[in-house]
């Protein structure tokens, strides 16, 4: 029985393996003609296709040995002064080798199995650029065996595919910036971590720890909280640690953007940068140096991350050697909202 779809429920793989009861990577194999596949299962695989009316528009260009000459970019909305520095790394690394850009911005982590058709794949790009968590690990894994070339950006790839990663020296960079806030004086350091299982998270997580436990200052838990890189949660998330009545005369915001909802609650409870307290960021977005009063940071190569993941991506794409990972080191910004901190 056939079964007529409208363009929004458009048929996936995913969708034709489950009728026909075998894996995505054998309709695969079915569609493209390679690997070993028994008859009996061709004869199912190609029944499904049939009944469901799958066109199968990335084997159509893989066969036919064209290129797009386009690269995908999965990332997170762009809301941030960060994505447009990263974007236009990407754009100043492609443009001039004759490549173009198509985005897809997500709120929560695409998957192949969510039930909507991934928008950037082997059916219209060479090659894909993923941002830290969003695009979930089935996904990765399934482009990959298709031979998509792939790079990760501030995310390792899925344990044991080989693909490359570009990320910042995280840990030596919030290393540094805790590093000088107890130099200025300051001892209780608040840490408002970022999203879960974000690696830039953990990593410069490591780098507070260390800087304290270099110091001998003993680790309070009570101190560490999540921002998650935003301004409104870290906004929200200082505000109940202050109605608990945790103390702290400095706070590493985990990044930028998380540092201006820092200000803004400080200032609601009356408390002044960096008289009351010390506050300190991470990136160097274009704002930090214009907010008042000017932000320590960690300059982070955004712009640079951008064009190294798209150089490596164009690198695969041509059969070019690549590292399995860069790290791009950072660099300690100090200004004024981290210069006279005390106790509050």
């Amino acid at each position: 029985m056939s079964v007529r779809r409208t363009n929004s429920q458009r048929v996936r793989i995913d969708d034709v393996a489950r009728k026909a009861g075998v894996s995505t990577a054998t309709v695969s194999r079915v569609i493209n003609g390679t690997g070993t596949v028994s008859v009996a299962t061709k004869e199912r695989v190609n029944q499904a296709i049939s009944d469901l009316k799958f066109v199968a528009h990335g084997s159509a260009r893989g066969l036919a040995g064209t290129k797009t000459h386009t690269l995908g970019l999965v990332l997170p909305g762009l809301t941030t002064f960060f994505f447009t520095a990263l974007i236009q790394g990407v754009n100043d690394c492609i443009y001039d080798r004759g490549y173009s850009l198509l985005m897809y911005s997500v709120s929560t982590p695409a998957s192949m199995t969510s039930g909507k058709p991934l928008p950037l794949g082997e059916h219209n790009t060479d090659g894909l650029i993923v941002f830290t968590d969003f695009l979930d690990d089935y996904s990765i894994q399934y482009m990959h065996e298709q031979n998509l070339p792939i790079v990760m950006l501030h995310r390792s790839p899925p344990e044991g595919l080989d693909i490359p990663k570009i990320m910042f020296e995280n840990e030596k960079g919030a290393f540094d910036i805790v590093e000088h806030l107890i130099q200025m004086g300051n001892r209780r350091i608040a840490y408002l971590k970022g999203p879960e299982g974000n690696e830039d998270s953990r990593q410069r997580e490591l780098g507070y720890k260390r800087a304290l436990a270099a110091n001998n200052i003993p680790l309070d838990d009570s101190l560490i909280g999540r921002g998650n890189f935003a301004s409104g949660r870290a906004r929200n998330e200082l505000e109940s640690m202050l109605e608990s009545g945790v103390k702290f005369d400095a706070i590493f915001a985990g990044n930028d953007d998380a540092a201006v909802g820092v200000y803004e609650t400080l200032q609601k409870f009356n408390l002044r940068v960096p008289e009351d307290v010390a506050v300190a960021g991470f990136d160097d977005d274009y704002m930090s140096q214009y907010i008042s009063p000017p932000l320590t940071t960690v300059k982070a190569p955004v712009h640079r991350s951008g064009f190294e993941a798209a150089s490596t991506l164009l690198d695969l794409i041509e059969g070019n050697e690549t590292s399995s990972e860069v790290r791009l080191n950072t660099e300690l910004v100090i200004r004024e909202s981290t210069q006279r901190g005390k106790h509050v």
